[in-house]
C-alpha cells in the first residue's frame, strides 16, 4: 500500500490498530522491489499475528501488509477523487472487539471515524457496529465489531 510519510503511516499502524513495532520488517533494497526502476524506495512490511478475541481472528489470521513510499517524488493519494466501491481495491478491513475504546483512542490521535453505526447494524441475521477511519493518505480503513453471527440457520 502507498504512503506518503512512512514514519506517519507506522505511528498509525502501530498507534491506532495495535500492531507492534516489533512486526516492522524494514526492507530498504530497492533492487527487490517489483515496481523500482530508477526510483527508490522505502519498504516496510507490517505484522501482526491474529489474536484469540475477534469474532473473525481465527478465521481470517494473522495481518501482513506492505507500506510503500517512493522516496524520489511526491506521489499522488491511491484514493484521490475517487468514491467508495469504485473498481479494485476499495478498503482494508479489521476485526476489532472494543469499538468505543477505539473510537476514544482515534478521536485523542485526531483520527475522526467517517462513519459510524453506532449500537448494532444489522444484516440478515448477522449483526455488529462497523466504522470507518482514513489513515494520513485517506486509506479507508473498516472496524467492525461483530455482535452476532448465526452458524446455522433455522
Amino acid at each position: 500500500m502507498g504512503v506518503s510519510n512512512m514514519e506517519k503511516a507506522l505511528q498509525f499502524y502501530a498507534d491506532i490498530l495495535g500492531i507492534n513495532k516489533e512486526g516492522f520488517n524494514v526492507i530498504d533494497e530497492a533492487e527487490n522491489c517489483p515496481v523500482a526502476n530508477k526510483n527508490k524506495f522505502h519498504r516496510v512490511l507490517i505484522r501482526k499475528e491474529a489474536s484469540n478475541s475477534g469474532a473473525f481472528a481465527k478465521l481470517l489470521g494473522d495481518i501482513e501488509i506492505e507500506l510503500v513510499q517512493d522516496l524520489n517524488e511526491i506521489t499522488t493519494p491511491i484514493y484521490k477523487n475517487r468514491f467508495w466501491g469504485d473498481c479494485g481495491f476499495i478498503h482494508l478491513c479489521f476485526d476489532v472487539t472494543d469499538m468505543d475504546l477505539l473510537k476514544i483512542k482515534c478521536e485523542e490521535a485526531g483520527y475522526l471515524f467517517t462513519v459510524d453505526s453506532k449500537n448494532s447494524f444489522e444484516m440478515d441475521a448477522a449483526a455488529g457496529r462497523f466504522c470507518y477511519v482514513e489513515d494520513n493518505d485517506g486509506t479507508l480503513i473498516e472496524l467492525v465489531e461483530t455482535h452476532k453471527v448465526p452458524i446455522i440457520k433455522k
